[in-house]
């Protein structure tokens, strides 16, 4: 027999059907918790003895590409700065005092714009990717220097007799600057009088552009020979301010993290403050322990004897205390945000995968499934059931209204939060007509002559609603539904709606068809307009699943095999009428003489699954709402097969269901 966990996972616990061993004569979910995630679905036998091959880490598609722009933005960059760097000599030298240098660079910028412009135009040369510069190139390259020039440079006399005020400027002024213009691009953002950026990127561009550098000012004063102390505080405030509108960049950018997203706006306040002294006064210490580093090495180590070696030590303490600083940075802020993430990657992940009605499958636990959920969890958070809501569509989704599309064979898909969104209700005050069809019906377990149905409709020109809420991953060599199970064109069908919650193991749906066709649902369909994005993580584990069926033909084939094998084993039970056609998985099982109360009926069949779960299966009767639905069916008991549904298990569930119905009928 087979073990408890293993048929545990064969037919999923739920409203709609299960075939669950029991222990002790008590229910088989009884001793499992709650929030314990499920065992994953077992392996095929064939692949119990096979070892996992661990492919190594390669590198990405097209990284060849993006090396060789990236090296040709960076070749761009050095160019422009050699030129700046010839044209600020000859100024020097001609003692030209009427164009600051800061203007002339800015002119030679719009120069070369210009005649690349040109260029582009009449087709000579297209250097309009690697003109585009990279904030990496600037912050990881260009930068680091900068600083340790000015810091090198500084005269430190006056700098620290007036460091109290040059840190007033530099933080205070800083911040007020970077709270004017972000908070002003973002209301001339609400007032479509300028772009619209969101609250957080408003202020993180407001913090970068606060720190301008006052180079033209500061070559007026040394021009003019002004006071020392005042051109010391312009000086002082022009070296802090750009590792003060870094850290405040960082610590805006960081308040719209997961990890912040439980706070209130005090404490994200607070936390935010303290992010900010945090790494302010980190980075110094570090800069600091680099400069004592530094100064102890050239005055104990003699590298003047070999000015090549001298030099590439002054570029190493260039960039190393900045790049250590960064990295520092970064690792701090994504373990924090890890550490508040990690309850729901553990919990979550399995949980939410888990509200699948029908796993017919085994998609529901497999660890490539989970695998790709979590990998989206880690990068957008959990969506609207965790820490991070999302309202908007985001790269994860439309891969899976193309994965989708692909899969059918159709122009374009739509997806939806909820599956109970695509289901299909005929409305009465509808001017037009339609034929609305299930693919697999869940409450009869029959297949739908699509042939015929497509005819009628031609004869008719009606339009074709398919409802494949149940059949995807079921019908078909691959999967695909009732289409491909009777070879039925996709374009004959005028639209597709699915489920994401049954054979895919995740939650919503979908709808699939001509591109004007679902640009109209998203436009007028209700469910797609007034709700919320999918969460991300369960769109990658759809689309995981759906790369699962679409490369492994045998499922659905093994599939049919223990739907056929479980139609045969519960086609004889005395007193019960099996429902459905064998090769279904979706099977019903009636009182062949009915009283005639539907309630008397119900209660019948409850005592047959009490009497099956003391013999060791726990089943469940469908549930109807009688009193809303047109035409309910009759009480039953559904039972819903699944790919590694085993002979001895099919077997235990049939002599359970003698001994209990030779005990209630």
């Amino acid at each position: 027999m087979a073990s408890p966990s293993r048929l545990a996972w064969s037919l999923l616990v739920n409203e709609n059907a299960v075939i669950v061993p029991a222990q002790n004569g008590s229910p088989a979910n009884s001793s499992v918790p709650a929030t314990e995630p499920p065992a994953p679905p077992p392996q095929p036998a064939e692949q119990e003895n096979k070892t996992e091959v661990v492919e190594p880490a390669l590198p990405e598609a097209g990284a060849a590409e993006e090396e060789h722009l990236n090296s040709m933005s960076i070749f761009f960059s050095l160019a422009i700065l050699a030129l700046c760097i010839l044209m600020i000599h000859y100024m020097i030298g001609s003692k030209l005092r009427y164009l600051p240098e800061s203007l002339a660079v800015v002119f030679l910028g719009a120069l070369i714009g210009l005649i690349l412009e040109i260029l582009s135009k009449i087709g000579i040369a297209d250097w309009q990717r690697e003109e585009a510069f990279s904030p990496t190139v600037f912050f990881l390259v260009i930068l680091p220097p900068i600083i340790f020039e000015s810091g090198y440079n500084l005269h430190k006399g006056n700098f620290f007799q007036n460091f109290g005020s040059i840190m007033v400027f530099a933080v205070f002024g800083t911040v007020i600057s970077a709270l004017v213009v972000g908070g002003g691009v973002y209301l001339l953002g609400m007032a479509d009088v300028a772009y619209h950026l969101s609250f957080v990127e408003s202020f993180a561009f407001g913090s970068l552009i606060s720190a301008v550098d006052p180079v033209a000012t500061l070559a007026i004063f040394n021009a003019l020979d002004v006071d020392p102390v005042l051109n010391m505080l312009v000086f002082g405030e022009s070296i802090l301010n750009d590792a003060v509108a870094i850290v405040l960049t960082a610590t805006v950018l960081e308040s719209d993290s997961p990890a912040m997203a439980h706070m209130t706006s005090t404490e994200a306040l607070l936390h935010g403050v303290g992010r900010f002294c945090f790494m302010f006064v980190a980075s110094a210490a570090l800069g600091a322990v680099s400069a004592l580093l530094a100064a102890l090495l050239f005055k104990h180590v003699d590298l003047r004897n070999n000015p090549s070696l001298e030099f590439a030590m002054m570029l190493i303490f260039t960039y190393a205390p900045y790049g250590l600083a960064e990295g520092v940075h970064l690792s701090e802020a994504q373990s924090a945000n890890e550490r508040q993430l990690g309850k729901y990657v553990r919990v979550n992940s399995r949980d939410l995968l888990n509200v699948a009605s029908h796993n017919y499958l085994g998609m529901v636990g497999d660890p490539r499934v989970e695998a790709a959920s979590v990998t989206a969890l880690r990068k957008y958070g959990v969506g609207a059931c965790g820490p991070r809501t999302f309202f908007g569509t985001v790269d994860v989704h439309l891969e899976l209204e193309r994965s989708i599309s692909a899969f059918l064979g159709t122009e374009e898909t739509a997806i939806y939060s909820l599956g109970f969104s695509t289901d299909t209700k005929p409305s009465a005050a509808a001017a037009r007509h339609f034929i609305i069809v299930e693919g697999l019906y869940l409450n009869e377990g029959d297949i739908c002559p699509l042939p015929e149905v497509v005819a009628l409709a031609k004869h008719h020109k009606i339009r074709i609603i398919l409802d494949e809420n149940v059949s995807i991953g079921v019908l078909g060599t691959h999967g695909r539904g009732i289409t491909e199970h009777f070879g039925v064109k996709v374009t004959d069908i005028d639209l597709i709606c699915g489920s994401l919650e049954h054979s895919l193991g995740s939650c919503g749906g979908f709808t699939s068809g001509s591109y004007h066709v679902v640009d109209h649902q998203r436009l007028n369909g209700l469910g797609y307009v007034f709700s919320a994005s999918l969460p991300p993580m369960l769109a990658s584990a759809a689309t995981m699943a759906l790369e699962l069926i679409d490369n492994d033909v045998t499922l659905t084939s093994r599939l049919k095999t223990v739907s056929e094998k479980l139609h045969d084993a519960l086609s004889n039970v005395d007193g019960l009428e099996l429902v459905g056609v064998p090769e279904s998985p979706i099977k019903h099982l009636r009182l062949k003489t009915s009283s005639g109360d539907r309630q008397q009926d119900q209660d019948k069949l409850q005592r047959i699954v009490d009497y099956a779960r003391d013999e060791g299966v726990l089943l469940t009767t469908a549930s109807y709402l009688p009193e809303q639905e047109v035409h309910a069916p009759p009480p039953s008991i559904r039972v819903i097969a699944a790919v590694y549904l085993l002979d001895e298990e099919i077997q235990l569930v049939k002599r359970a269901l003698d001994t209990a119905v030779a005990r209630v009928l």
